[in-house]
């Protein structure tokens, strides 16, 4: 559980600090989508660095958390689908699609 909990405190963290770096609150999701986008585009920036650890630690959240609970159990199996749904959505939602 030390680990999941690590984990949110760095998604949260770099989220955070992501936001911050784009001078503005967003106002949706548009605008985090977009930074994140540019991230693509310029790998090398010290901003890009900070979205592709929130990227990192916000699609690794759900097999964490639920392995965490029902790593013992049959459940693990329904964990780890619906971990590998929820990174094709956020990433079908935030990267490829516009």
């Amino acid at each position: 559980m030390l680990y999941s909990v690590v984990l949110t405190v760095i998604c949260l963290t770099t989220l955070s600090l992501g936001i911050r770096k784009l001078g503005k609150f967003p106002k949706s999701l548009d605008d985090i989508r977009l930074d994140i986008e540019a991230s693509f585009s310029l790998p090398l920036v010290g901003n890009s660095w900070i979205w592709f650890l929130f990227l990192l630690s916000f699609f690794l959240l759900p097999f964490f958390w639920g392995l965490t609970f029902y790593l013992k159990s049959d459940a693990n199996v329904l964990v780890i689908i619906f971990g590998l749904f929820w990174i094709y959505f956020w990433s079908r939602t935030l990267i490829l699609f516009r």
